[in-house]
C-alpha cells in the first residue's frame, strides 16, 4: 500500500505539506466548478480545505468525485472550520437546521475520517459521520501562559461544554462568563 497522498484545495493552506497537483476553474456560466487532478493517486488520500464560500463547497465535492474516479477509495477530509456549525439547532419555525444540512452533504461523500478543528459544539461531531474533533486546548494554553489577567467567555449555550473542557484543561479558577 502506498503512503497517504494529500490534495490541498486551497493553495494558501497546506498544513501537511505540498499536495498533488490539480487545475480548477469556474465555467463561463459563472456558477459551475470544475477540477482536474494532474497527479497520480494512491488508494489513500487526505483532502484539506478551508470553506469560505459555496464555490469552495462545490470544489470539495467535485474533488472528492474526481478522486474516487481516479482510484482513491479511502478518502479523509481535513476541514478546520466546519461551516454552518453555529446554527446547531433550529431556533424558530421556518428556519433550517443549517448544521444538519451541511453535515448531510459531507456524510454523502462517505469520507473514512473527517478531521474538524475546534468545533463550535459537540453537535457537529454527533452529526458528521467518522468525525474526529481536534481541540485547541494546548494552543490556548500556550497563548495564555504569558497572560495573568484574562476571562473565559462562552458565546452561547452550544459552546458551553467546549469552553468548560478548556476551563478544566487550563485549571482556570474564576467563573466562566456564559452568555446563555
Amino acid at each position: 500500500m502506498k503512503k497517504i497522498q494529500i490534495l490541498n484545495l486551497d493553495p494558501e493552506f497546506q498544513p501537511f505539506g505540498e499536495g498533488i497537483k490539480f487545475t480548477s476553474f469556474i465555467f463561463p456560466s459563472g456558477c459551475e466548478e470544475h477540477i482536474k487532478l494532474t497527479g497520480g493517486l494512491s488508494y489513500e488520500l487526505l483532502i484539506t480545505t478551508r470553506i469560505r464560500s459555496s464555490d469552495d463547497i462545490m470544489l470539495l465535492l467535485m474533488a472528492t468525485d474526481a478522486s474516487k474516479r481516479s482510484g482513491a477509495s479511502k478518502i479523509e477530509l481535513f476541514i478546520p472550520y466546519f461551516p454552518y456549525a453555529r446554527q446547531d439547532r433550529q431556533m424558530v419555525k421556518g428556519e433550517p437546521l443549517s448544521l444538519k444540512v451541511f453535515a448531510d452533504l459531507v456524510n454523502s461523500q462517505k469520507y473514512s475520517k473527517v478531521f474538524i478543528y475546534d468545533v463550535h459544539s459537540e453537535t457537529t461531531l454527533a452529526l458528521v459521520n467518522n468525525s474526529v474533533g481536534i481541540d485547541n486546548h494546548d494552543f490556548v494554553k500556550e497563548i495564555l501562559n504569558e497572560k495573568s489577567n484574562y476571562y473565559i467567555v462562552s458565546p452561547d449555550a452550544g459552546s458551553y461544554k467546549k469552553i468548560f473542557s478548556l476551563y478544566q484543561h487550563l485549571n482556570y479558577t474564576d467563573e466562566i462568563n456564559a452568555n446563555i
